[in-house]
């Protein structure tokens, strides 16, 4: 329950970066029709798509975790996913700061993809092409959403990769659903300090995250410490020589 907490928490804090990013294909996913069906349809399909990507991350921290197990080393997904939360936030919280360090791209397919899918939407119906942009959101080039992936490949497990996906989607659907009721101004008039504000989050989400992590190593390698019993006296006297005259 900690876990689906603190990722909710951190999603809801820096949504704000995705009112920035998504407020475009927001808009266009939610002309024409009822906008209730349109906000559940598009928000429906960002959730299947959130919760896809997270099973198969969970599954490729698990292969990972047990590929390190079997070299003798201890599972190392938790801790490459903390880590790269920790760089991330770093690199962008000196950026804003004036310190610019580069940060890997989306592959360019993905952008062409994602653009191709928004076209072909527009001839559609307004509850088909609400969920499809939603699906496609996924394609989105947005580091905040892929250090979320990266922390649920941080569980080695398919069905917790999941549900960190769910916890993340439901701390975006608020800022989300109140596009249009003064989230862009609010983006725009915070300006720079919303890089700091997200970068600082997912720093300190990286650092507690790692510092658990080792936590529980430490508790794990304490209980496993066998306790040795204390040995006997050296000058006590053997149970078969009671009774016996000790003098020759």
């Amino acid at each position: 329950m900690s876990l689906i907490l603190t990722v909710i928490f951190a999603s809801l804090l820096g949504s704000l970066h995705c009112a920035g990013m998504c407020g475009a294909f927001v808009a266009m996913a939610c002309q024409g029709g009822n906008p209730l069906v349109m906000q559940c349809a598009y928000h429906g399909g960002r959730l299947v798509t959130y919760a896809a990507m997270g099973t198969i991350a969970g599954g490729l921290g698990a292969m990972l975790d047990l590929g390190s197990s079997l070299a003798g080393v201890e599972p190392i997904a938790l801790t490459l996913a903390s880590t790269l939360m920790i760089g991330w936030g770093l690199v962008v919280l000196l950026g804003a700061l004036g310190i610019k360090l580069p940060l890997p791209k989306s592959p360019g397919v993905m952008q062409r993809l994602l653009m191709k899918g928004h076209r072909a939407t527009m001839s559609w119906g307004p509850g088909v092409r609400a969920l499809a942009i939603g699906l496609l959101t996924t394609l989105l080039p947005c580091g905040w959403l892929y250090l979320f992936v990266a922390r649920a490949a941080g569980e080695a497990s398919m069905g917790r990769g999941a549900l960190v996906m769910l916890a993340f989607w439901v701390g975006t659907v608020p800022i989300l659903s109140a596009m249009g009721f003064g989230t862009r101004a609010l983006t725009r008039r915070l300006g720079r300090k919303l890089p700091i504000a997200t970068a600082s989050i997912i720093l300190l989400a990286g650092l507690w995250t790692l510092m658990g992590r080792h936590m529980l190593d430490g508790r794990a390698m304490a209980a496993s410490v066998d306790v040795v019993p204390a040995a006997a006296p050296v000058d006590s006297v053997p149970s078969c020589c009671h009774g016996e005259d000790a003098t020759p």
